[in-house]
């Protein structure tokens, strides 16, 4: 095996480890085991849209009154215009804990294992 092919698949095998994927309904338990680094799936309800440079933010209320910050960066996918409070969202992307709740981010696909998207009234934002 060539060197490069061993460092590229280490490399794989490090970011597969280091990025576990979780089922949606664990986002409390990677709350209160202050995880992260962690791919997610959720829904919830937006219940604050907040100013950003280069990423869309917005407070989103989990089923189980959690809350949790999406952090959508538009330099690698489209913004969600039309987006409002109190519209339902379905999100994917990296989990990392915070004291008001955790923030999602990456919620996009590139070149690499990445697959994170926002699904909003029906269209997929990747």
């Amino acid at each position: 095996m060539n060197t490069r092919v061993l460092i590229c698949s280490l490399a794989l095998l490090f970011l597969f480890k280091s990025i576990q994927a979780v089922a949606q309904g664990d986002i409390a338990k990677l709350f209160e085991q202050k995880s992260k680094h962690v791919m997610t799936s959720g829904s919830g309800t937006v219940i604050e849209i907040l100013d950003g440079d280069t990423c869309q933010c917005f407070v989103v209320r989990l089923p189980n009154n959690q809350i949790v910050n999406i952090v959508h960066d538009t330099s690698h996918a489209a913004s969600l215009d039309t987006l409002k409070e109190g519209e339902v969202i379905e999100f994917h992307g990296i989990y990392d804990w915070s004291e008001t709740g955790g923030n999602i981010s990456h919620t996009y696909s590139d070149n690499s294992d990445n697959r994170g998207w926002l699904k909003y009234r029906g269209e997929v934002f990747q």
